[in-house]
């Protein structure tokens, strides 16, 4: 029997996605691919995604289609700029002075990527002492293609939460201990993270996961 899947729902994921004009592949959640594409990244963690269809996980354009999407079929769905990484704006190009890197010893130069107050940004120019910074996203304005599959509908509350922590922190699910009873879910965390940001997270969790009331977190000491 044929099983649909729709906003708000749970599910693992997996999918590439590659560029329309040059057929680059630049994401994907499959190691093999990742290592026979030269994008093989050793700190990223391979393997399906759990996501929460509409809360805008992936991009725009995947996360729409994955809406009514069927579980166990695999489709290739053409994503044009708007719905991928949006068109370049010419308002998000910055002009910065080179002492502002000097004094972090940072030498630029044209094509690095520098994370500036946690956006990630691309050197364009440097000349006479002075800097154009892109903070448009590196692959704005390009179509794309993504092939994906919805492997399963997720309903655990648990592994709901587990899959959000697991995206959210980028580590491992193993790092990741839920517990649920009634309508409480107890978080144990195998990291050195700050009880503060978690706590600034169970709105958000609470509302994706609404079988949870409460969540109390544990963290490494």
């Amino acid at each position: 029997m044929t099983e649909k899947v729709k906003k708000g729902d749970f599910v693992e994921l997996e999918y590439t996605g590659r560029f329309k004009e040059d057929n680059f592949v630049f994401d994907t959640t499959n190691e093999e691919i990742a290592k026979n594409n030269n994008i093989h990244s050793p700190g990223m963690i391979y393997g399906p995604v759990k996501i929460c269809i509409g809360h805008r996980h992936v991009i725009k354009g995947l996360d729409e289609s994955l809406d009514n999407s069927e579980v166990g079929k695999e489709i290739e769905l053409d994503i044009p700029t708007e719905k991928a990484f949006g068109k370049k704006d010419a308002k998000l190009l910055k002009l910065m002075p080179m002492s502002a890197f000097k004094g972090q010893q940072i030498n630029p130069v044209p094509g690095m990527q520098l994370n500036i107050d946690g956006v990630m940004t691309t050197v364009r120019s440097v000349s006479g002492g002075r800097v154009v910074i892109d903070f448009n996203h590196p692959f704005a304005g390009k179509d794309v293609i993504y092939k994906y599959q919805i492997n399963r509908h997720i309903t655990d509350p648990a592994e709901k939460i587990r899959g959000c922590l697991s995206l959210l922190l980028t580590k491992n699910e193993s790092k990741i201990k839920v517990s649920v009873e009634a309508d409480k879910a107890n978080v144990e965390i195998d990291e050195k993270i700050p009880i503060e940001y978690l706590n600034a997270q169970k709105p958000k969790l609470i509302e994706m996961v609404p079988e949870i009331k409460t969540m109390e977190f544990k963290v490494k000491t």
